[in-house]
This record gives structure tokens, sequence and C-alpha cells, in this order.
């Protein structure tokens, strides 16, 4: 059964015109109160816990709803409802779920910190980690172990439509089945002797969940001189390479060479002009055209990755500025003005996302990879001066040895 707990009257749509439910004899929704809800869960050990919320960012969004449940009986309750009352339950059940880095930050917000998890989609990462096909998602894990179509149809309207019925359900539907799923991806976890692995998982989720929502401080206004300076030594180095390509190109004048169609000659009309053009129009960031080129110098390459530029190092004065450009310009990518974005506007702190089940035995990281802050070097000293610690806090590093 499905249960909804609410302040607030339930409501459905007909066209576009909202009305309110009135409760009838068969209805598949019952309304119930918080003491109902807690008196249910009182003797149990575990818990089915799923959030519906307005966006992705704890701070900036909100939670919609907090379903909590079992195959037999799922409680959606609304945000009309306090839901820190949930606290003690949530912090001493084992909390069962999909995806349960994203739940914890929002209840991280609330002060509700979880003690005992079981992740289904990190137990399916576990098992399925090296597949080159998988499905990690919530309605893949349903038909998969409980051969159930999850109607994931409706996710994208939740905030518009509110907690109609088919939305309520929605939320109910995403905790009915967490403990079939669990006791299925146990019988496989133990098959292949993965209880360890799977339990570290469990566990440092909460770690990883609570650095996406801590974040890190950073100085904004140290990054746009790194910026800066970035963009200067690109431009610097994509100039000495047009200046070769030029010279190589327009040696033979009047007749041409197989370099001359990558400059720009100029005429003199062109000196009555206040800005002129670039020597050449080789766009140095991209593989393609710069392939093209070192062909018509004469040398026979499959690619202009850095293992073969560095081959050929000694062979042409090219190589060795193409070197220093692609680092500069990966610098310039990952580490210019654009990097700035993803400063949070409540925060002020980055707060980049972090995958923890990989082949390899690492993490990896995105928005931004913060696992590409170089080490060495006079910009990356500039680069990493950028992460600040907080007043009265200092950054600590470590590392383990091989």
């Amino acid at each position: 059964m499905i249960y909804f707990v609410s302040n607030q009257q339930r409501t459905q749509y007909i066209g576009d015109v909202k009305f309110e439910v009135k409760e009838g004899k068969n209805d598949y929704i019952k309304t119930s109160t918080i003491e109902e809800c807690l008196e249910y869960f009182k003797d149990t050990e575990e818990i089915g816990v799923d959030t519906e919320t307005t966006g992705f960012d704890p701070y900036r969004d909100r939670i919609l709803s907090l379903q909590l449940g079992d195959f037999n009986n799922q409680f959606v309750i609304d945000s009309s409802i306090d839901f820190t009352i949930f606290k003690e339950l949530l912090e001493t059940r084992v909390i069962l779920g999909q995806n349960l880095k994203f739940d914890l930050r929002f209840l991280y917000k609330l002060g509700i910190h979880p003690k005992k998890l079981y992740d289904t989609f990190l137990a399916e990462c576990v098992l399925t980690t090296g597949f080159t096909e998988r499905g990690l998602g919530l309605k893949d894990l349903g038909l998969k172990y409980c051969n159930v179509e999850l109607d994931k149809s409706i996710r994208g309207v939740i905030h518009k439509e509110g907690l109609t019925d088919r939305v309520i359900k929605y939320g109910a539907d995403d905790v009915k089945y967490l403990s079939s799923i669990k006791e299925k991806q146990l019988l496989e976890i133990e098959k292949w002797g993965l209880q360890t692995i799977l339990n570290l998982e469990n566990e440092v989720v909460k770690v990883f969940s609570l650095m996406e929502y801590n974040g890190i401080p950073f100085n904004p206004t140290k990054w746009i001189e790194v910026a800066e300076q970035v963009e200067k030594n690109t431009k610097e180095l994509e100039d000495k390479l047009d200046t070769l390509i030029y010279q190589l190109g327009t040696k033979d004048l009047p007749n041409n060479n197989k370099l001359t169609k990558y400059c720009n000659i100029w005429k003199q009309g062109s000196l009555f002009f206040d800005v002129k053009e670039r020597d050449c129009n080789i766009n140095w960031a991209s593989p393609a055209q710069k392939l093209k080129l070192i062909k018509d110098l004469g040398f026979k390459m499959e690619s202009v990755g850095d293992k073969e530029l560095q081959r050929n190092k000694s062979k042409h004065p090219i190589f060795p500025l193409l070197i220093e450009y692609s680092k500069q310009n990966k610098l310039a990518t990952s580490f210019g003005k654009d990097f700035l974005k993803f400063i949070n506007p409540i925060t002020n702190k980055i707060h980049p996302s972090y995958w923890q089940v990989l082949s390899t035995g690492r993490i990896s990281v995105s928005d931004p990879n913060i696992n590409q802050i170089p080490a060495h070097g006079e910009l990356a000293t500039k680069i990493r001066s950028a992460f600040e610690a907080p007043e009265g806090y200092k950054i600590v590093g470590g590392d383990y040895s091989g």
C-alpha cells in the first residue's frame, strides 16, 4: 500500500485544471500521519529511502518528497512535513537506496547523517565494472532482478506537476523493489566473493557525498591570474608556430610549396587595416589540421599524440613547439576562465562530482576534474594557490606509499 503523509490536500490534474482528491474506498493511495509512519518502522532494521528534489544542487534546490518503505508499504512524505522528524530513524537504521550519494547530500543539508548504508547502485557497479555494456539505473535493476518495468517517463515533470497520484506512485516505486534487488544482488556478491569490496564501497560513499557537499574553498582572483598567464603562454606559442610555418611557406615566393596554403599572404591593402590577421590559418588545437601539416612537412605519422611528437622531437623545430603548445593548451582548456563557472554562487566553493568504482581501483572526478591539477612547475604552484583553506583551517596533503 502507498501512504501519503502531508499537511496539504492531495491534488490531481485533468488537463490543465488542478483539483483536490477525495480519498475513496478503493483508492490505492491512502493518507497517513507522521506517527503512523514512525510506528511502522519502529522495529525494522532496514528502510528503503529515496528523495525527489527540485534539482541536483542541495544548496540551490530542495527536497520535494521523502520516500520511506519496503516491498509491502511505502510512505511518500511531502515538503509540508519537517523532514528532520525522521532524523533518529534515518541515523539508526540501515538505509537502503539507489545512488545514495545524491540523496545523502540533501539529507546532510537537513543535519541528517545516516550511519549504515546499502546502495544498490554501488553493488551493481561492483558486479559489472569492466563490462562494456551494463545498466546501472533503477529501471535497469528492476527489470534485471525483479522482472518489473518501472515507469520513469514522468521524472522530468515532477517539479512542475507536484505530488499528483502518478507522481506519488512514482516515488513509492523507487523504494518498493529495493529490498528484492538487494537480495538478488547479494547472491551474486557472495558467489564472486565481493562482500568486503561492497562493504568498503558502502562505507566510503558517505565520505564522497560529504566531500561533494562540503566542497573546496576557492579564490577566483588568484585563478584569473593563472588563466591570464596560461592564455598568454598559449598565444606566444601559437605566434611562434605561425612564424615558423609562414617562413617555410613563403620562402619560395612567387612560387608556392606544400606549406604556402597554410599562410595568409599579405597584400598592400592589408596595411590600411588596424588589425593584422594571423600569419597562418591553422587551428593549432585541431589534431586533424596538425597531422595534415606534419604530413606536408614530409613526416609519416599516424597521430599527433604526445608519444608520436616526443619520438620525432629532434627531427624538426616544429615538434618541440607542438609538444609545449599541447601542454599549454590543455592547461588553458582545463584551467582557463571557464573554470570559474564551477563556483557555487551560494557557497563560493567548487563542488566536484566523484565516481568511486573504476576497474583500475582508482576514482574519477568531474565538474571539474580536480584530479588533473598539475603538481610541478611555477604555474602549478599558482594553480594550487587558488585552492585556499578558510580562516582557522589548513589544507593537509597526504598519500600512500606504493
